[in-house]
C-alpha cells in the first residue's frame, strides 16, 4: 500500500522545507514518513480514476502536520491539513500532484 497526499499548495519556506496544504489521498501520512516521488495526476474523464505519471525522486520528510489549526502526530485518510517537510526535490513540487510514500515495514 502507498502513502499518496495530493497537493493543494506548496510554500517554500527555506532552503530545504517547504510548507505544503492537501489532503490525503491514502495514508495515513505521519510525522517522519518520507515522500520519495512526485506524480502530476492526469484527469482522463470524470467517471475514470485519474491517472499518476511520474514527475521526478524526492527526499522529502514530514517533520510537522497541522490539521485544523492544530498539531498531530498523524493526517488520516481523506483528511485536509497541512504537512512541513525536509530534504530534497522541492523545486518538482506544484500544486494539483501528488506525492507518494513506501510505508514503513515495522520490525
Amino acid at each position: 500500500m502507498k502513502i499518496e497526499f495530493g497537493l493543494h499548495t506548496v510554500e517554500q519556506t527555506a532552503t530545504n522545507e517547504a510548507l505544503i496544504t492537501g489532503r490525503v489521498f491514502s495514508g495515513p501520512v505521519r510525522c517522519g514518513t518520507c515522500f520519495s516521488q512526485a506524480c502530476e495526476i492526469k484527469h482522463t474523464t470524470p467517471d475514470q480514476i485519474p491517472l499518476r505519471q511520474p514527475a521526478g525522486e524526492l527526499g522529502l520528510i514530514v517533520s510537522k502536520i497541522t490539521c485544523y489549526g492544530r498539531d498531530v502526530d498523524a493526517l488520516e485518510e481523506g483528511l485536509t491539513g497541512s504537512i512541513t517537510v525536509t530534504g530534497s526535490g522541492i523545486g518538482l513540487l506544484t500544486p494539483w500532484m501528488s506525492i507518494m510514500a513506501t510505508p514503513a515495514t515495522p520490525v
